[in-house]
Parts: structure tokens; sequence; C-alpha cells
């Protein structure tokens, strides 16, 4: 995703920056980038979709991708109807990058390998970012050239922000040193006198009675 970002946001330069007036060469180069971009993304919600497969997210999936359903609709009617913001495809990925954070952070969280402080370090830098992300959404209109233009680069920089953020922590959780090692041990084998009792019944000798009488 920091790769498909960035493809993005190079792309959202070289088109849309201000005063700007890209040769044929630069939108060229503009337009395998935004390919590109698209390319990465694609790749990066298969790569997740893989893993998801492959654990139990200690939140169901289909809640999650319902709850960004319902999201997208909520902010499209009130972008749309109380802002008068026109509904962009900038919303539709905002939405689903948050939800696919959700079902990383969810799948991660049930391994162990997103637990703890690193969880919440998680959790709010993806929530800070969402929460500016749409502030500038719903402001890019109303905004002059430049403003505007910086405007429609911060959701991008977030996106490759929150994968960092999330590579770097399960790297040092990777690193971490195991506080209570596991160690494996054969079950204890019961004691001899047991397994003359188990063979006989139960009996109320002592244990040395047993073993006379098996002895003789």
């Amino acid at each position: 995703m920091a790769g498909c970002a960035v493809c993005y946001l190079i792309w959202w330069w070289i088109y849309f920056r201000p005063e700007g007036n890209p040769s044929p060469l630069l939108k060229g180069i503009g337009v395998a980038l935004i390919l590109g971009a698209f390319a990465l993304g694609v790749l990066a919600v298969y790569l997740c979709s893989r893993a998801f497969g492959q654990v139990e997210p200690m939140v169901p999936l289909n809640r999650i991708w319902l709850a960004g359903i319902v999201a997208y609709l909520v902010l499209a009617l009130v972008t749309r109807g109380l802002m008068g913001r026109p509904i962009t495809t900038e919303l539709f990925l905002i939405v689903g990058w948050l939800a696919l954070e959700m079902a990383c952070a969810s799948c991660l969280a049930s391994t162990g390998s997103l637990a703890g402080a690193k969880m919440v370090i998680f959790l709010l830098v993806t929530a800070a970012l969402f929460v500016s992300s749409m502030v500038c959404y719903c402001l890019y209109y109303r905004l002059d050239a430049w403003p505007g233009f910086i405007a429609g680069c911060i959701p991008l920089v977030g996106v490759g922000i929150t994968s960092l953020v999330l590579v770097a922590l399960l790297y040092q959780a990777r690193r971490a040193p195991i506080s209570s090692p596991v160690t494996l041990r054969w079950p204890a084998r019961p004691p001899y006198e047991s397994l003359l009792q188990m063979k006989e019944g139960p009996s109320n000798l002592c244990p040395g009675a047993v073993l006379a009488k098996r002895a003789v």
C-alpha cells in the first residue's frame, strides 16, 4: 500500500500541481504511475485476502466489510446532502482503506502480533489519518489552488504513513525477545503402584502391600 500511495502521490503532483504544465513525457510517466498505483493496490488487497484466510480474526471480517459499506453510504449522504460536496472516487478509497486496515488489525490481534501498546498506537494513527483525510475530502472544493492541492496530498501521505507504521510495529514485535518461552514436556509417567491398581482394580492395601502381593 505504501508503494501504491507513492505512485498515486507523484501522479497527483504531475497532473494537479497548480500552475503546472506537464510535458508529454511527464504526462506519459503520470499515466504509467497511476496504472502502477492501481496494480499495487490490487496486489495489496489480494495478498491481504490470502492472509485473512489463514487466521481466525478477532472481529469477524464480514462485520468489518458491512461496517465499511454503511460508513461509505452515511458519509456520502452527509458530505453530499449537508455540505454539497460532489461524491468522488476518493471517498470510496478512504473508507475502503480504513476497512482494510481494520481487517488487518483484527487478524494480527488474533495472532498476538499486534497487541497492547502496539495496537493502541496503530489504531490512534489510523484514526487520526482517517479524520484528517475526511476533513481534506470535505474542504477540497472550497480551497484555493495550492491549499486544495496540499489537501489532496494529505490522504495519500496518510496511507503511506500507516503502512510504514504497521510494518515497523510488526518488525519490532518479531524481534522482541520472548518473555515466557514455551517448554515442551512429555506427560509424566504414572507410578508403578498406580499401574498395578489399574490392572487389579481398587484396593485398600498400601503400596508396599500391593507390591508384596504382586511378588507372591
